[in-house]
């Protein structure tokens, strides 16, 4: 196996996994939460995202997704460029995964814009999931569906973000 998809290789790394749920898919859309955990570490960054004065677009579709009303948002969420701060600051140094680059990618561009900032380099969690399969000889959908009965996907930022941690924690592990 190539030592640089080991997991002792993967131990000495800042790996973090990142998850946004957002207003919707359209190109006007906007990140409404966000969640981040690391993959050999128990700290979690979770905030709701109360949506910048540009921000406009709501998706109802989507809303029924994720569950969380832009009424509630308003009122419970941090403001866009001080989460943006906050993220940035959590994620410094780390190698950030993400399991769609696109629309991750995007999100995360439009919160730390409010601040004037680029994004860091995004990783793909599919990408790396298929090489750990590979190399460590595992049957990726098999992986996937049992891990995902002890960490379903649930369109909440955090929780997602943790099943993917879950998952290449899994695939780090040879083959049993």
């Amino acid at each position: 196996m190539s030592s640089e998809f080991s997991y002792d290789t993967w131990r000495s790394r800042r790996v973090a996994f990142l998850d946004f749920e957002a207003s919707g898919l359209s190109y006007d859309s906007y990140p409404i939460s966000v969640g981040v955990c690391f993959l050999h570490s128990h700290s979690t960054f979770y905030r709701v995202i109360r949506p910048h004065t540009r921000w406009t677009h709501w998706d109802p579709a989507a809303e029924s997704i994720h569950g969380l009303g832009r009424d509630w948002i308003e009122i419970h969420g941090q403001a866009a460029d001080q989460v943006a701060r906050e993220l940035l600051e959590w994620l410094d140094g780390s190698e950030i995964f993400v399991d769609s680059s696109t629309m991750d990618g995007f999100w995360f561009e439009r919160l730390v814009d409010t601040i004037h900032e680029r994004r860091p380099e995004l990783n793909s969690v599919p990408a790396v999931c298929e090489m750990l399969a590979l190399l460590n000889r595992r049957h990726l959908g098999e992986v996937r569906r049992d891990v995902s009965l002890r960490h379903p996907r649930t369109h909440n930022a955090l929780e997602d973000a943790q099943a993917s941690r879950a998952l290449v924690r899994e695939l780090l592990k040879p083959a049993p």
